[in-house]
């Protein structure tokens, strides 16, 4: 049965639909749309999450950089993607975000704060270009970007 397997994943996944991440953007946006946000779409949640308890077990007495590094950046790549720049690898730093920092949480990974900050800001601007490149057209980037 193991070998049908095998030969049966390239079907399946060539069969998958891509995720939605980002859900209800369409819409003209509301407070309480821009409070559930973070916490409907799994990969702001996770990435939220990871981020901070990392930077606890990891950085205890500078735990608050890494979190302040992913605020800053992901407003920076918010701005990078309302100008309508180009920067084609977003998703794969979101994805990527969620596997690093999945993996420095599993095997307890402790590298320098001087390390760790620049990476967990490059995710961040991945994470905000794709709320910036994802505003309804017409609207307003100020009250768009405090919904997410």
């Amino acid at each position: 049965m193991s070998r049908y397997r095998f030969a049966l994943m390239p079907v399946l996944i060539a069969a998958a639909s891509p995720a939605l991440a980002h859900p209800g953007h369409g819409e003209g946006g509301s407070f309480l749309a821009g409070l559930l946000h973070p916490l409907t779409g799994i990969d702001h949640l996770l990435a939220m999450l990871m981020v901070g308890l990392w930077a606890a077990i990891a950085f205890p007495r500078r735990w608050w950089v890494c979190p302040a590094a992913f605020v800053g950046f992901m407003v920076a790549g918010f701005g990078l993607g309302v100008s309508g720049a180009a920067f084609p690898m977003a998703e794969m730093l979101i994805l990527a975000s969620l596997v690093v920092l999945g993996l420095a949480l599993v095997f307890d990974l402790r590298p320098p704060l001087a390390i760790a900050a620049p990476i967990v800001a490059l995710f961040a601007i991945g994470h905000g270009f794709a709320h910036g490149s994802e505003m309804p057209l017409g609207g307003s980037a100020h009250l768009f970007m405090r919904r997410g």
